[in-house]
């Protein structure tokens, strides 16, 4: 396992570093003064662990860090499904809001990250959607 891996920023020379456990997602700022080098998401895992270790109770569900992580979406796709939206939520038509990139059918129902199953919806009409 890299110990330097890291996530390249479109249209920069910079990157961010990933977390040293699941090398998929960048690594978080815990605020204890140093770097731990893991994402939010393991930081809680290990924390669980420990916790469980020591005192023999759960912080969280024992299995809460067992979903695997979703696949991340590149920077590229996610701005082709704006720009071919017309930067418009296809839903209501709004374009003064924040919008998002929604997926059609949602990847806990098996949908894909490809551009058929992508679409453009402000943050009102994707946040009232769910899971659907």
């Amino acid at each position: 396992m890299a110990d330097k891996a890291s996530i390249p920023i479109p249209g920069s020379k910079s990157s961010i570093e990933t977390c040293r456990i699941c090398e998929m997602r960048p690594r978080y700022d815990h605020g204890y003064g140093f770097d731990f080098g893991i994402c939010s998401v393991c930081a809680e895992a290990v924390a669980n662990s420990y916790c469980y270790t020591h005192s023999g109770k759960w912080l969280t569900r024992p299995n809460a860090a067992a979903v695997p992580p979703r696949p991340p979406m590149p920077a590229d796709l996610r701005w082709s499904v704006l720009r071919d939206d017309n930067f418009t939520c296809q839903k209501c038509g709004a374009t003064d809001r924040p919008l998002h990139v929604d997926h059609i059918l949602a990847l806990a129902k098996g949908g894909r990250n490809d551009r058929k199953n992508l679409q453009t919806l402000c943050d009102r009409c994707n946040t009232s959607k769910g899971a659907r």
